[in-house]
């Protein structure tokens, strides 16, 4: 009498190992753009938020503060600094933003924040613009001082 051994055949496996490749060929564009979505936002975030921090402090300390690269010349995409206007002193290090990311601002070095949190330097809307592979965001600072993300003021 035969025993009927309970396996899988060659090529049962071969078909299955198929079938996941190509799942897994389908699947990679889509996790690698999510990843790329995914350090966009941090990156926004952190610059949205070293912004309002310099907004705020500002307001608070009633004492013109500016938000710049910590190196010349580096970019926005670099390292950012928090200093006050009168003496220099650094409030925030903002870290540098993902490998491979760009900000564009056209003709701005710094963006300096009066007393009252608006807008003193430049004089005018900062658009700013981030592009990290196929993702772009962009973000607005009102001459007010308000920090708008997506959309100008």
């Amino acid at each position: 009498m035969h025993q009927r051994c309970n396996a899988f055949s060659l090529i049962e496996l071969l078909a299955t190992v198929g079938l996941i490749a190509i799942l897994t060929a389908l699947v990679t564009p889509a996790f690698n753009g999510m990843i790329q979505r995914s350090k966009a936002d941090t990156d926004m975030n952190n610059l949205m938020r070293a912004l309002n921090f310099a907004h705020l402090e500002a307001l608070d300390r009633g004492q013109g503060l500016r938000v710049m690269p910590s190196v010349a010349g580096e970019g926005w995409a670099g390292e950012l600094k928090v200093s006050t206007l009168a003496d220099g002193t650094l409030l925030r290090v903002v870290p540098p933003m993902t490998r491979g990311a760009q900000v564009v601002v056209p003709g701005v070095t710094a963006i300096v924040f009066n007393s009252l949190g608006g807008l003193a330097e430049p004089g005018n809307v900062v658009a700013m613009t981030y592009v990290q592979g196929s993702v772009t965001r962009t973000l607005g600072v009102c001459v007010n001082g308000r920090i708008v993300q997506g959309s100008t003021c």
